[in-house]
């Protein structure tokens, strides 16, 4: 691997060829640190040519409607310029609701389906446009589309990663804001997002003489979450007068709770979408105020307080694909991955990959959602580019294609009739057919088929650089790229190293808590800022079901078919996500540790027994311990995850039975960060760095548009400017610098009791006591480059710098 120094320092800041700025705010940056941009009074990205027309939803697909066919459709427009407001009659640039919704919805009409599933589909296999799909975004609720040139289309059209926000504090809304303004950063048009509340939602006309006046304004939800919206934009000076004082205010604490928060405010609100077509609200939108969306969603705000975003890849390109045509009767009883060997003479893959799609759903369906014979058939592709993270560029493998059936009862039946590599890395694609062709379907087992290719690939290359920067102060620094597939996406490691380590059980100690009865969780304050994928918590929910979150979390989704799904979407740390009753509880903080100690029973096993640690440490790791362990269902979650539906990292004994997953131990260490220093999705790396410590280290992650990618540890030595606190550089002269080798120094007014010199990554080259005001030191035995001097006088004071020896 290798290391990209940057120093810090003083001296050469006159020598950079570029200026320092302030900090850019990226990807990976909270988007809504204000200073930042300047947010504008309202924003309507519905206005905008990138936004689709309103339409009806058909079925129970409100959640893909306001999800797909109104947000994916405009985030991808607004990424690639497509102008859909003038896309009809054909809607060749609109997502489909249906595509992804039927693979879900067991082929029922009447059966919701959460965005927070269909998105797993975006980002694993992507979407078909419209004409694609049919002649538009719904059609038939059973239909699963065939034809490998649809689905490669498809592949195009992704999302790299899921947001959400939270909307019950001023921060939240101010978020919120930037998101939609310029995505958080800087980007023009902004985003939109969804959210889910109830269906009941009744509206009145903004009051004469406030901004907007007559349009409608959503004024209470109610109880329960049925349906899903789109956010747009917002409007700050819109007002309603909600306990009726003939005022408009934001300052007054009006529900009497002691405190004034976003739940008195009367002025500003979100703008939303509905998919009820143009005869709701104003031709289709209404006003939100900000107050609805910090309401608890049983007492007429939004579901859980929050709001969810995109991040869209670029247009997509896949290197290699699976083409594949199989025949099946059941299409619910089957789940298809992929996966890939090293070893060419293997019969099972080293590493698989799964999807958001062909995971035992569909209904009672053949693979088309019909009945007939000729519904059986179905021709798909699937994007198996990210296998090309597990092998090495030009080796050869063998590539799997994983058919895995749950047929109890033996009523499905079918075979994989062809299956195909397609290789796009070449100039002209190349189709590597599998000799295994009429491959019938294992019965309750796990059917293979196969092909061997060495494809001619490359991954990002992170180019090595060095930055001069003063400590202390602002600094920016574009990263650079070569091979793999541009554009790049640049992003701060996330990647969590996990361990198995041997050690007994740790000892029952601390505290006993209480959950809290409604919600069933309990809040604990940390003495110290854990830190999690980047981000520092103080205060930490600890809940009955087996799982740590970091903002009280209504679990129950609307909607919602996989859990994992939910899993991987939600910031959280799950020794043992599952639905437990818990019989023990302890709780044990020091200054550097917090340690939880649960004893349980999984609610729907009478004779289960659950025992567990889970620790927390200062610095960021994590540790799961195990006791004895009894279970039947194999149906719980361990690992921990970003929240993002991409960063997570499951244990070895996640979904695993009693036997295996008893009196075992593992460890979660995070990757290094440096605090202050982030980088941008385009590879500005930038931030301020202290000097607490000379030699620091952080790792970045560049992936290409395939989302292969590299991972390079960043070296920052930091050494302190003329401004530091223990530095007064003007009581000791170093001279000649640059130097040949004989360097003298000088010190104005104490003796010199020690000059040591260090190379850039802190090392000790030299060091030499005295007890004088001038002392001569030969460096002539230095290559020449760039090194540091500290000199310690007999006052205890320390004089640093830079030395150049040439």
């Amino acid at each position: 691997m290798k290391r990209i120094v940057f120093l810090y320092s003083f001296i050469l800041a006159l020598l950079l060829p570029f200026s320092l700025t302030a900090q850019q705010n990226g990807e990976g940056a909270d988007p809504a640190e204000p200073n930042k941009y300047t947010l504008p009074a309202s924003v309507n990205n519905a206005k905008t040519d990138y936004f689709p027309y309103v339409f009806s939803q058909e079925n129970y697909s409100c959640a893909q409607a306001a999800s797909l066919t109104y947000l994916l459709t405009y985030e991808l427009a607004a990424n690639r310029g497509y102008f859909v407001l003038f896309d009809t009659p054909y809607e060749k640039y609109h997502i489909p609701t249906h595509f992804a919704w039927n693979y879900y919805n067991d082929g029922i009409h009447d059966h919701g389906v959460s965005f927070i599933d269909t998105w797993q589909v975006i980002r694993t296999a992507g979407s078909p446009f419209t004409p694609d799909w049919g002649l538009y975004y719904g059609g038939s609720y059973t239909k699963w589309m065939t034809g490998y040139e649809k689905y490669y289309n498809g592949m195009k059209n992704r999302i790299a990663s899921l947001r959400s926000f939270t909307t019950d504090t001023p921060e939240g809304i101010l978020k919120l804001k930037h998101w939609l303004a310029h995505h958080g950063r800087g980007e023009e048009p902004g985003g939109c997002v969804n959210f889910f509340a109830s269906t009941y939602c009744p509206m009145a006309p903004l009051p004469i003489g406030t901004p907007d006046a007559g349009k409608t304004v959503i004024t209470t939800f109610g109880a329960q979450a049925t349906h899903a919206m789109t956010i747009v934009g917002y409007n700050d000076s819109i007002r309603y007068d909600f306990n009726g004082d003939g005022l408009y205010t934001n300052h007054i604490d009006l529900n009497g709770d002691g405190k004034v928060d976003v739940l008195d405010w009367e002025i500003g609100g979100v703008i939303v979408v509905n998919s009820h077509g143009e005869v709701w609200g104003n031709n289709g939108f209404s006003y939100v105020p900000y107050r609805l969306l910090a309401t608890p969603s049983g007492l007429g705000g939004i579901w859980n307080n929050t709001v969810y975003g995109v991040d869209v890849r670029d247009e997509v390109f896949p290197q290699i694909t699976y083409k594949a045509t199989i025949t099946y009767n059941r299409r619910k009883l089957i789940k298809i991955s992929a996966g890939v060997a090293l070893d060419t003479n293997s019969t099972v893959p080293d590493t698989t990959i799964s999807y958001g799609i062909f995971n035992y759903q569909g209904g009672w369906f053949t693979m088309q959602g019909g009945y007939d014979e000729a519904s059986k058939t179905l021709e798909f592709g699937l994007d198996v580019t990210p296998l090309l993270n597990y092998i090495q560029p030009n080796q050869p493998c063998r590539f799997f294609l994983i058919i895995d059936e749950n047929n109890p009862n033996n009523v499905g039946q079918g075979e994989i009739v062809q299956f195909s590599l397609m290789d796009y890395t070449g100039e002209n694609v190349e189709e590597i057919s599998s000799p295994q062709t009429n491959v019938e379907i294992q019965n309750n087992q796990t059917t293979y088929v196969s092909v061997v290719r060495a494809v001619q690939y490359s991954k990002p290359s992170i180019q090595g650089a060095t930055v001069h920067c003063i400590a202390g102060e602002p600094f920016t620094q574009q990263l650079t790229a070569t091979q793999g597939k541009p554009p790049y996406h640049w992003e701060l490691s996330h990647r969590y190293r996990m361990e198995e380590f041997s050690a007994d059980f740790p000892a029952v100690t601390g505290d006993p808590f209480e959950f809290n009865p409604a919600d069933k969780y309990a809040e604990i304050k940390l003495p110290f800022e854990f830190p999690f994928y980047g981000e520092k918590f103080k205060k930490i929910y600890f809940h009955q079901n087996g799982v740590l979150t970091f903002r009280k979390e209504i679990f129950a989704v609307p909607f919602l078919k996989s859990e994992e799904n939910h899993a991987i979407s939600r910031k959280q740390i799950a020794p043992f996500y599952s639905p437990l009753i818990v019989t023990q509880s302890r709780v044990n903080i020091t200054d550097s540790k917090c340690q939880f100690f649960i004893v349980a029973e999984k609610a729907n096993e009478e004779n289960s027994s659950i025992t567990f640690v889970l620790q927390l440490y200062a610095d960021g790791k994590i540790e799961f311990h195990y006791g004895d362990l009894e279970y039947g269902e194999s149906d719980f979650f361990s690992g921990i995850f970003r929240g993002n539906g991409r960063h997570f990292v499951l244990s070895p004994v996640n979904k695993m039975s009693s036997s295996i997953a008893s009196n075992r131990n593992f460890r979660f260490t995070p990757p290094p960060y440096i605090q202050g220093v982030d980088i941008s999705k385009d590879g500005v790396l930038s931030g301020v760095v202290g000097v607490s410590s000379m030699v620091n280290e952080l790792e970045v992650a560049c992936f290409d548009n395939n989302e292969v990618f590299s991972t390079e540890k960043v070296v920052v030595i930091a050494f302190p400017g003329r401004s530091s606190g223990d530095t007064n550089q003007t009581e000791v002269k170093v001279y000649p610098n640059p130097t040949l080798g004989l360097t003298h120094f000088f010190a104005m007014k104490q003796n010199i009791l020690q000059i040591s010199i260090y190379d850039l990554k802190g090392g000790t080259l030299l060091t030499t006591d005295m007890n004088k005001r001038r002392a001569e030191v030969d460096l002539s035995f230095l290559c020449s480059g760039i090194y540091f001097y500290k000199v310690t006088l007999e006052n205890g004071k320390k004089s640093k710098g830079k030395l150049i020896k040439l």
